[in-house]
């Protein structure tokens, strides 16, 4: 089980980068060789990043204990961050499994690339195709 230290005293470490401020429990060798891997590639754990009540940082619980866990986790670029706006756990989400629901609300920005100028585009000329197929010339 993957389980990654969060708290804020755990906060300035070598993965100040890859986890946020805000999460729970104790980090253990799964999750420090996940942290190393997240580093590495330029990743970041978005779950973390956003303050939250633990009923919606929890997305497992074991069956034995019924001990909640954070274990299911959202990740994105790192130059990608500034685009999640919230990301959490849906307690009640049915999904027909033992984990609950993690959702990540993005800002994405309709991008528009064109090879020609704008103001080219708007003085462009519009051409009537029906007056072509109806002139007399055309048969």
């Amino acid at each position: 089980m993957l389980e990654l230290a969060l708290d804020r005293a755990a906060f300035d470490d070598a993965w100040c980068d890859v986890r946020g401020p805000h999460g729970l429990g104790e980090c253990n060798k799964t999750g420090k060789d996940f942290l190393s891997f997240l580093n590495l590639n330029n990743v970041t754990i978005c779950n973390t990043w956003f303050p939250k009540r633990p009923i919606y940082q929890q997305s497992w619980q074991l069956p034995l204990t019924k001990k909640w866990h954070a274990i299911d986790f959202i990740m994105v670029h790192q130059c990608d961050q500034k685009l999640c706006h919230d990301c959490r756990v849906i307690p009640n989400a049915d999904c027909g499994l033992d984990h609950r629901m993690v959702c990540l609300t993005l800002h994405l920005h309709r991008l528009v690339f064109l090879d020609t100028p704008l103001l080219e585009i708007v003085n462009a000329t519009v051409y009537n195709v029906g007056l072509l197929k109806s002139s007399p010339g055309m048969s």
